[in-house]
């Protein structure tokens, strides 16, 4: 064997196990408020890239839905050991691919609970996993990354905007601080529906709220909600006390040509896009949601075609559409909207609950 051929077969070597050493499988959890999202997949660390997917799946538990029915907002053990059972089944799934790393978060269900604590060592003795009660604040962060890694735009250009089904954020990078900052607040699905049905509607309120159910929705309803989320969500972003950056800085960034408006989450991608597109990916503005929302205008839960979420499918487009409203800065601005959850930025930082 000559010298060159032996360097370049050693270089060779050296080069597969080196890419071999930044291949990873992992699992993550997102246990939201109202769904919880798991991923598998294979993962090149050196790269921080999602390589190949090997697992998705998603089941409606409602941590939320079970807090805010006990008079003491806590978690039942009834409702713990099904969801545990549930969440043991999606983890079942990723046996035969060897998962090298766990990670799973809990979001915004249980920053409501009272007994959280507790609550969330049973899980973690129920699931045999680590699982991290998150703020609001890292919660923006990791969602922030996760977008990141579908986003064709560097991060200096991109905005995120995550809603959820208890709590929402609008991230972004400040060059200056070199760090992901975010505006956060509790103005989400369910606070929307919520408040049509209570506030707008004056509907029965002696039911439990999980059987809340505003649809129909008149077109007078729909603008009156509209009308508030769009002068609410305004007020607070103006007011700098209510963030942990200058409101300019975002203002600023929204105002660039270049700048991508990024929608990630089931509440945008499943609650709003397939209902008008059928698609769980996309674009949206205020021009398409108005449009889709005139074929939702008076319809019942069953004419809506039911399911799980049902009743927030008509009130999530007009929050959206007050989102949008704020933060897009024109009529004609688009947001790209895809199906991510915490999964993505989780199995590529996991370290950012590690720390």
């Amino acid at each position: 064997m000559s010298l060159k051929f032996t360097v370049l077969f050693l270089l060779f070597i050296g080069q597969h196990s080196f890419a071999s050493d930044c291949l990873k499988t992992r699992g993550a959890f997102d246990i939201g408020s109202e769904e919880t999202k798991l991923k598998i997949a294979v993962v090149d660390t050196c790269k921080n890239k999602i390589k190949e997917i090997l697992v998705e799946e998603r089941r409606p538990i409602n941590f939320l839905g079970n807090v805010i029915a006990e008079p003491k907002n806590e978690f039942t053990l009834e409702f713990l050991l099904q969801a545990a059972s549930e969440i043991n089944e999606m983890k079942s799934l990723g046996e035969e691919y060897q998962v090298q790393e766990w990670t799973a978060v809990v979001t915004s269900a249980f920053r409501k609970a009272s007994n959280a604590k507790e609550s969330n060592e049973k899980l973690q003795i129920l699931t045999r996993l680590n699982i991290a009660i998150i703020d609001d604040k890292l919660e923006a962060e990791i969602g922030f990354y996760g977008a990141l890694s579908i986003a064709d735009t560097p991060k200096e250009k991109l905005v995120v905007m995550d809603l959820g089904g208890g709590s929402a954020q609008i991230s972004f990078y400040d060059k200056t601080a070199k760090k992901v900052k975010s505006y956060t607040n509790e103005l989400s699905s369910r606070h929307a529906k919520n408040f049509l049905y209570k506030v707008i509607q004056k509907r029965d309120t002696s039911l439990r709220k999980d059987q809340w159910d505003p649809n129909p929705i008149s077109k007078d309803e729909a603008q009156k909600l509209f009308s508030f989320y769009s002068k609410i969500l305004f007020n607070e972003f103006n007011e700098s006390k209510y963030l942990d950056f200058s409101s300019v800085k975002l203002h600023y960034q929204l105002l660039q040509p270049d700048t991508k408006l990024v929608g990630i989450g089931g509440v945008i991608a499943k609650g709003v896009g397939r209902t008008l597109t059928g698609e769980t990916y996309g674009t949206l503005s205020l021009q398409s949601l108005n449009e889709g929302l005139e074929g939702l205008i008076n319809k019942s839960s069953d004419e809506l075609g039911g399911g799980p979420y049902v009743q927030t499918d008509v009130s999530n487009v007009l929050l959206v559409m007050a989102y949008l409203n704020t933060f897009a800065q024109s009529s004609s601005a688009q947001v790209q909207y895809a199906n991510l959850s915490l999964t993505e930025g989780l199995l590529i930082f996991p370290e950012l609950v590690k720390q």
